[in-house]
């Protein structure tokens, strides 16, 4: 008997303390980790339609008849972002963007919610991430010898690897009339920081994406100057080919807009 009232004893005192905590309290909501919610997408287009790396695409445009892009690298640094209060928020100290893969083309970051307004960023490295040791850097981090970009015999990177064929007469034949470009740009000299006007409202667990665009057609004749083909088809930076090398940053930088 004294065990059956024990039991009863224990069972009233749980529905009380059940009941209380139903009726008086309320448990606190624990709150959802904010969620990534800026993309930031990288592409290359030819009179502004998208041109796709991936499938050995051809295209025509001035001042080809005729472009082929087999491989195209590319390192952006110091990007930010700027609020309405002109505020500039980190986002990455480097990118690392691959179209010739089919990979490495868009990456996602968690930002506070607000409107914002631009992008800065260089295109390249900064002196300190251009006379690192890629030996010291992890196989997933930008600057490892993983991604090809680094220069042994120079010990500095290629800020920017792009290569293929163009035709100036003619669409791409796959024949020897279409002839090698092979663009190699690397150097302390070229590190530039621009700003990218872009509007854009950033939401808790809401995925924005901002493309980095860049018109091929820009590369060659744009901003910084014409480059001359098929006499300035190739630049490694070396000093006889610097000038080529600093006209094509030049024209990259200005070869970009946001969508």
């Amino acid at each position: 008997m004294k065990t059956l009232f024990k039991t009863l004893g224990l069972i009233a005192v749980s529905i009380f303390f059940l009941h209380s905590c139903t009726d008086d309290e309320t448990a606190t909501p624990v709150e959802t980790p904010a969620g990534d919610n800026l993309k930031l997408a990288f592409e290359m287009t030819v009179n502004g339609e998208p041109f796709n790396l991936s499938t050995n695409g051809t295209a025509t445009t001035a001042p080809f008849q005729g472009v082929r892009v087999d491989r195209m690298m590319v390192y952006f640094s110091d990007i930010e972002i700027q609020n309405q209060n002109d505020e500039w928020l980190p986002v990455s100290e480097v990118l690392f963007y691959n179209l010739s893969a089919n990979k490495s083309r868009a990456y996602d970051f968690t930002l506070p919610e607000g409107d914002y307004k631009a992008l800065r960023f260089a295109v390249g490295l900064n002196a300190d991430q251009n006379g690192s040791d890629p030996l010291t850097h992890e196989l997933d981090d930008p600057l490892s010898t993983a991604n090809g970009m680094y220069w042994s015999w120079a010990t500095k990177y290629r800020f920017v690897i792009m290569e293929g064929r163009f035709n100036l007469n003619s669409p791409i034949q796959g024949t020897t009339s279409d002839l090698p470009f092979t663009y190699h740009p690397g150097h302390d000299n070229f590190y530039e920081v621009k700003n990218y006007s872009k509007i854009v409202e950033l939401k808790r667990n809401e995925l924005s994406t901002i493309k980095i665009s860049v018109a091929i057609e820009d590369l060659i004749d744009g901003a910084g100057g014409l480059i001359e083909l098929p006499a300035q088809n190739t630049t490694h930076t070396t000093p006889e080919d610097y000038p080529i090398a600093e006209m094509f940053m030049a024209n990259f930088r200005n070869a970009i807009t946001l969508k």
